[in-house]
């Protein structure tokens, strides 16, 4: 079974308990890049709520945080989930801009995949 390591500072989020709940063996430990690894460090994810996505957008930590997963796992992934109203306060090219930017950023060589869960406001 593929062992998921948890962010302690995902705790709050439920996912870690709700991933227990399927039968996922699940650790929870203060790791160095992302919210979740997974297969030593194969996959590692960046959660982001959109709310969230928006001000790490907005305060410069967004490329730095995916940019160290990157250097940290093989195959890293990045999950915006929540209500896309949360993202209104940006417009809509630099939402956009952002996402092309984080799967062609010249820097990196591994594209990174972007996963969008937005639910109805």
């Amino acid at each position: 079974m593929i062992e998921i390591l948890a962010d302690i500072h995902e705790r709050a989020s439920g996912v870690a308990e709700r991933l227990r709940l399927l039968g996922w063996a699940v650790q929870e430990r203060l790791l160095e890049s992302g919210d979740y690894v997974m297969g030593g460090a194969i996959v590692g994810v960046e959660r982001k709520t959109t709310g969230d996505f928006a001000a790490s957008l907005t305060r410069g930590r967004l490329f730095p945080q995916l940019a160290q997963l990157r250097q940290t796992v093989e195959r890293p992934l990045l999950i915006i989930e929540g209500s896309h109203a949360a993202l209104d306060r940006l417009h809509p090219n630099a939402v956009k801009g952002a996402l092309v930017s984080i799967n062609t950023n010249a820097l990196i060589l591994e594209p990174l995949c972007v996963c969008i869960i937005c639910a109805t406001p």
